[in-house]
């Protein structure tokens, strides 16, 4: 019996998945798929890819301050200190970010999980603006999260980019980007002005009682509805131009 260990992505790029079945392994041989750390190491990457011990380290770093300013905004927001909106992109974010390593290294789907990366990137500004009324410091101490998130979402788009073909990189980016823009739109929709205006007679009446909290939040979502929107296009533009770019 003869043991091999392949790639999955050379198993898809055959055209060919051998059936696996008692019968073929008593006879011929049993596939096994290779060690995430073999396969990702099999990837084309760019030069300057850091190593893995040093994206470990970086991430060892990141995490702690993840832990203290993620747990804050999460806790005030409990108390009531903060409206619950204000807590939602960092909620968004966890997730993504808890999210990409078992899409990038058990699934081994490079499109989706430049996805995920594209949604921790975006969420980072959205939390450091969402928080700043109330805690400047969780906003700062984002920056290197910011810096690291966006060079290790470059490197992520670029071995995406070598690694999979341009008509599958394609079909994911654009359906990611259409996504977005439909997000954007629902939020600039649902958190519009035009939501607070009530028709009588013609005339339209604007409530102005308000909380200041409530106006903060609010901007917010539309600040959020834009920056889905606007990355949504960008993101079908490169969609349509891939091609160009692989």
């Amino acid at each position: 019996m003869v043991v091999r260990s392949v790639a999955w992505a050379d198993v898809r790029a055959s055209g060919e998945i051998p059936p696996i079945s008692l019968h073929r392994c008593q006879k011929e041989e049993i596939v096994t798929v290779m060690p995430w750390m073999d396969w990702y190491q099999s990837l084309a990457k760019p030069s300057w890819t850091p190593a893995p011990a040093t994206i470990g380290l970086i991430w060892s770093i990141l995490y702690p301050v993840i832990l203290v300013t993620f747990g804050y905004v999460f806790l005030q927001a409990a108390r009531g200190k903060i409206p619950w909106q204000v807590a939602l992109p960092f909620v968004i974010n966890l997730v993504a970010n808890l999210a990409f390593s078992p899409i990038q290294f058990r699934m081994r789907n490079l499109p989706l999980a430049s996805a995920d990366i594209l949604i921790v990137l975006g969420t980072i500004p959205w939390m450091m603006a969402s928080i700043w009324p109330y805690h400047r410091w969780i906003a700062l101490a984002q920056i290197p999260y910011l810096a690291w998130v966006s060079i290790a979402t470059v490197l992520q788009l670029a071995i995406a980019a070598w690694n999979v073909s341009s008509a599958d990189m394609k079909t994911h980016v654009s359906s990611f980007g259409i996504a977005m823009t439909i997000v954007g739109v629902s939020l600039l929709f649902w958190f519009s002005p035009l939501n607070e205006w009530e028709i009588d007679g013609g005339d339209f009446e604007t409530d102005f009682q308000q909380t200041k909290d409530e106006v903060k939040s609010k901007n917010n979502w539309m600040r959020a509805g834009v920056l889905f929107v606007v990355a949504g296009s960008a993101v079908q533009i490169c969609a349509n131009y891939w091609p160009v770019l692989h």
